[in-house]
């Protein structure tokens, strides 16, 4: 159990990826690093550990409910970077429209 502000986070989670070149792993980073900085409320917080060209997120919430809600908000931001991440070095390499997962 670990306590921020008061707040008792009883559930934790870590989600880790494999990124495929370090410009990728810190793109992704920078676009989701603002929501670590300015959390939408106090049930539940993130942070943002980089690791070679890993990629882990570390969730803990006061209960499973509120896991799962910031759990699901930075899966789908997520998602939506690496799209376009993807969507990019394919444009760069002239490759056109590929699938990411």
């Amino acid at each position: 159990m670990y306590e921020m502000n008061r707040v008792s986070f009883n559930a934790e989670a870590e989600v880790s990826i494999l990124l495929r070149s370090r410009k990728q792993l810190n793109a992704i980073a920078a676009a989701l690093a603002p929501e670590t900085s300015h959390p939408a409320g106090k049930k539940a917080n993130a942070k943002i550990i980089l690791r070679g060209q890993q990629l882990n997120i570390v969730f803990r919430a006061r209960d499973s409910p509120s896991l799962r809600a910031i759990m699901n908000s930075y899966l789908r931001m997520l998602k939506a970077t690496t799209t376009v991440c993807v969507s990019i070095f394919d444009i760069e390499r002239g490759r056109g429209k590929r699938e990411v997962m």
